[in-house]
């Protein structure tokens, strides 16, 4: 494997950089924290223009059909700027979904218009108490006249949904069994659906976050995705290639936050010469660049084992732990050289700092790809 990038990834990271540094400033990341929608449609169209929300899908519905190596540069070049926009959970989630499990119709429905940049889906799938897999599933879909079902339950950490015009849930539609039923089911649920309440919620990178729940919702047969009790195997799928890409992001925002820290150590004059000179400093950016080298490498390997089609699951685990650790260690040590201004919105590298928390628990803690790693590593059942 060869983690260089082609020529032609090369002049993708340079398009996409100098097209972000000129329209997503820090300006305008301080100010979608304040908008109500929490990212620019303007900015989506612009990016749409660019091919940037048609590069996964298919090219037989409006999309570049392109790999993770693409998408993984893509996502780098967004965590750099710390981009917000609903790229993961509508172009990597949902139109991932749609891709495995949707039919004809549903395809395209949707994703010729999410390559265009014109639709914003959601995805649901985070619930109390629950991890990013199977057994933290509990909300029901019960069957309905007609072939749909009635879904009923409490979602978490649901991404943009007052701005999507689709949400689509995972939910039990009954339990597991030795035949290779999942009890598992896809709907496409309607956010503005008066069974459907949405909770706002704050966070960390004051993004737009929901809870969200469902009380008797009807499901349309037509809006069932996939086959119900056969959902898993191609979800799990997606949601790798979901989290390789939200792990670049993060690495994006490590390296940033590295040269933040690092332009600061070489400016800030103490004991007269700059505190980068003293080896304490030293210490932490050394240990920047190598957690991030380390990173690229893991996230790299993940990228090219989905797109051979081998198993990931181990590779996918180990990125996603060694990015969220990455962006935890750069954008606090790079905060902390900065001293206590590096805590105030004022400094650039306190929006880095509220990121890299939440980005390291999001789309799946800790704990949770601990677990899937070790399950992985021996062959274990499925957490």
């Amino acid at each position: 494997m060869n983690i260089d990038l082609t020529p032609e990834q090369e002049e993708l990271k340079s398009a996409v950089r100098r097209f972000l540094e000129r329209e997503c400033s820090l300006q305008v990341v301080a100010a979608l924290e304040k908008d109500p929608l929490g990212y620019s449609p303007e900015l989506w169209t612009e990016m749409a223009s660019m091919g940037m929300t048609a590069m996964p899908l298919p090219e037989a519905y409006g999309g570049s059909g392109l790999g993770m190596a693409e998408i993984v540069t893509l996502a780098r070049e967004i965590g750099r700027v710390m981009l917000p926009s609903p790229y993961i959970p509508t172009v990597m989630l949902a139109g991932g979904i749609l891709v495995a499990l949707g039919n004809d119709e549903q395809k395209r429905r949707y994703l010729p218009r999410i390559a265009r940049g014109e639709a914003v889906l959601s995805f649901a799938l985070q619930e109390a108490g629950g991890g990013f897999g199977t057994n933290g599933i509990a909300a029901s879909a019960r069957a309905a006249k007609g072939g749909g079902f009635i879904l009923n339950g409490q979602k978490r950490f649901v991404e943009f949904a007052p701005a999507a015009e689709r949400i689509i849930v995972a939910a039990r539609s009954g339990d597991a069994d030795s035949a290779g039923n999942d009890g598992l089911i896809l709907c496409s649920v309607d956010p503005e659906d008066s069974r459907v309440t949405l909770k706002p919620i704050r966070t960390l990178a004051r993004d737009r976050q929901c809870h969200i729940e469902f009380d008797d919702v009807t499901v349309a047969k037509e809006d069932v995705i996939g086959t119900p009790g056969q959902i898993w195997t191609s979800l799990n799928g997606v949601i790798q290639r979901a989290v390789v890409a939200f792990s670049a992001c993060m690495l994006g925002a490590s390296e940033r936050a590295q040269e933040l820290g690092k332009d600061y150590a070489c400016q800030r004059i103490q004991f007269g010469k700059p505190i980068a000179a003293f080896q304490a400093i030293q210490h932490h950016l050394a240990q920047m660049v190598i957690e991030n080298t380390a990173v690229e490498t893991m996230i790299y390997y993940a990228a090219w084992n989905l797109d051979k089609g081998n198993p990931a699951q181990a590779e996918v685990a180990r990125a996603k732990l060694a990015a969220g650790n990455a962006v935890r260690f750069t954008t606090s040590k790079s905060a902390e050289i900065y001293g206590g201004m590096g805590f105030v919105d004022e400094v650039d590298i306190a929006y880095y700092l509220r990121r890299g928390k939440q980005w390291q628990l999001q789309m799946g803690d800790p704990r949770y790809w601990e677990e899937a790693l070790i399950h992985a590593l021996y062959a274990l059942p499925a957490a």
